[in-house]
């Protein structure tokens, strides 16, 4: 009898591993392709989404500084060389002139120093503003009586990112207080501190500007480029940042709307001080032709035709009107007008303090505005007068004047105790 040993072995022939073998590469292929995909989305997800948090941080960097701001501004003017560190160094002007931003078309904002932190939730000193020896000088007590130092917030894009500059002006400040806020560069040596990197990455930053009234409530849109005119009260900025990730492009959009605390000239603006006695003594006016002033008695005389007093340029940062009062007298009547009178005049100003701004009285509006009231008999004794005048949201700074013009008014003209309320 004979016996077969049959060994049976398992596994693949040649050939279905030639055609197995492609099928096994191709799913494989398609997984590891699906992972790299999922892998991908997810790195660009996830890019995205810190893109979108970093430009929202940036922005909650603007809309706080929106917010804080006294003014909106259409220039810095010439910058101080040295300037700029760490992004542009450029010492020409920012303008708003474009609601593109670029490396000189910017949001340009005018705030006012002060002591700390004006965010801090504590301070070790408390938080105040910071004034300047203008117009009152030496600085009396309280510095309220003052004009608050005011700087510029800058930003700007420069080579791909949005940045922030701090342009703080060399002032002497009552009481030698020296301000929190620093300058990204100074005058005389280098810079304090640098420009901020506020968002990197940036394709795009536009902004656009509103001016809001509170009643009725409305919002106009002023498109840019500003002037010295404009006094935006509301500011939308969006951003728009895109960058390569993982073999795609990415981009991501914010924006933010933001309006100054005080909105409105009819609120009022509470960062600068609404009192009396704001003007400066006649000891710090400028006076021309005529018009004299005598130290002894601290009075303003005009004996000739045609003399003039005008006083240092007083903040008002869009207030909605204001009220000059003094003491006059004279001793020749009028010799055209049924009464003898001293005449008073206004000038307003944009926040360069020389581009003349109109205020928002119907029957005007004027860039300079002048009144010349009767004056009650005796003329010879002192008499209070009183000069109501409109001011407005493009009104940033106010000059008043007293002139003396023995042809249609009074002449040996006398004048004392001026005194200035700015009303909000």
């Amino acid at each position: 009898m004979s016996s077969i040993n049959t060994n049976v072995k398992s596994g693949f022939t040649l050939v279905e591993m030639l055609v197995i073998a492609p099928i096994a590469i191709l799913v494989i292929a398609g997984l590891v392709s699906l992972m790299i995909n999922f892998v991908g989305d997810a790195l660009m997800s996830q890019q995205r989404s810190s893109a979108t948090y970093e430009a929202q941080d940036g922005l909650d960097q603007v809309e706080q500084d929106i917010r804080l701001s006294s003014a909106v501004l259409w220039t810095t003017g010439v910058l101080p060389s040295p300037q700029g560190s760490g992004a542009s160094q450029t010492t020409a002007a920012f303008n708003a002139g474009s609601a593109t931003l670029d490396s000189t078309n910017a949001l340009i904002l005018s705030a006012y120093a002060t002591t700390a932190n004006p965010i801090a939730t504590t301070s070790a000193a408390p938080l105040t503003l910071v004034y300047t020896n203008t117009p009152v000088n030496p600085c009396p007590t309280p510095f309220t009586t003052n004009n608050p130092l005011s700087y510029k917030i800058v930003y700007f894009v420069y080579n791909g990112s949005l940045w922030r500059r701090t342009i703080v002006p060399a002032a002497t400040t009552c009481g030698g207080i020296i301000p929190w806020q620093k300058n990204s560069c100074t005058v005389a040596a280098s810079c304090v501190t640098d420009d901020r990197l506020v968002v990197s990455n940036v394709s795009s930053v536009t902004v656009t500007y509103s001016t809001e009234v509170a009643l009725p409530y409305s919002s106009t849109v002023t498109a840019p480029p500003l002037d010295a005119s404009d006094n935006p009260t509301s500011v939308k900025m969006t951003v728009t940042t895109s960058k390569n990730v993982a073999g795609g492009a990415i981009s991501a959009t914010t924006s933010i709307y933001a309006t100054r605390l005080i909105s409105s000239s009819a609120e009022g603006n509470t960062a600068v001080p609404s009192a009396t006695n704001l003007i400066a003594d006649f000891a710090l006016w400028t006076t021309a032709t005529g018009m004299t002033y005598n130290a002894s008695t601290n009075e303003m005389v005009c004996t000739a035709s045609g003399g003039y007093a005008s006083s240092p340029l007083v903040r008002v940062d869009s207030a909605v009107w204001g009220t000059f009062k003094f003491e006059g007298y004279a001793t020749t009547a009028s010799p055209t007008r049924p009464y003898s009178g001293v005449y008073a005049s206004t000038g307003y100003f944009a926040a360069d303090e020389t581009t003349a701004a109109y205020n928002t009285d119907p029957s005007g509006p004027y860039a300079a505005n002048g009144w010349a009231p009767a004056m009650p008999a005796p003329l010879s004794s002192w008499h209070p007068m009183s000069w109501p005048f409109t001011l407005g949201p493009a009104v940033i700074n106010t000059r008043v004047r007293i002139i003396c013009d023995s042809t249609n008014y009074t002449s040996d003209t006398h004048y004392r105790n001026p005194t200035l309320t700015i009303n909000r």
